[in-house]
């Protein structure tokens, strides 16, 4: 229905703009004309108005109060930049005042006792870690022996497609596969 109306306006005012009267545009729409008439005659009415052009001097007022304005609203926001600036080094000053007391003030020894002590207990700990961490054993041998707990090993020797049963005291060199089956253990 509204976009009914927006089209019937449209049309009407076009052909009222061509030299139509408004009662000749709403003998073509008698469903809206209830709704369309004071719409028409409003249009009507505004565009007989004269057209009036502004004045040069209330040309080069306007353009100086806005000129003014836009001047105004910079120097305010560089104010406000300023103040901003102003106050994030208020705030350091302050952070590094309260610092300056605390470690000056009456409890200017618990703090860095307090600080060094915790820092050489850290500095211990890290010590004892690293002192008492096992070191990586080095490879003692290219060679060792099998030695089968339960159940059945089969050994593949390197370079070898087919594999063979092992047996408790083999001796195995690097590469060697061992291979147990299900429920088995060897070592």
């Amino acid at each position: 229905m509204v976009t009914g109306l927006l089209k019937a306006l449209d049309s009407c005012i076009d052909r009222i703009n061509c030299g139509e009267t408004v009662e000749t545009c709403l003998a073509d729409y008698p469903q809206l004309r209830e709704q369309l008439e004071p719409l028409l005659r409003t249009a009507s009415s505004v565009s007989a108005m004269p057209k009036i052009l502004p004045s040069d001097e209330l040309r080069r007022t306007s353009k100086a109060r806005v000129m003014l304005r836009i001047h105004e609203e910079q120097r305010l926001a560089e104010a406000a930049k300023a103040q901003r600036k102003a106050s994030i080094y208020g705030d350091i000053t302050t952070i590094w005042e309260w610092l300056l007391r605390v470690f000056t003030g009456t409890k200017r020894v618990t703090i860095p006792v307090t600080i060094g002590i915790l820092l050489a207990l850290v500095a211990t700990s890290f010590m004892t870690i690293i002192l008492e961490s096992p070191s990586p054993s080095p490879v003692l041998a290219s060679k060792c022996t099998v030695s089968v707990l339960s159940g059945s090993v089969e050994i593949q020797n390197s370079g070898a497609d087919s594999s063979q049963t092992g047996e408790d005291g083999m001796t195995l060199s690097v590469g060697d596969r061992i291979k147990t089956a299900a429920d088995s253990h060897a070592i």
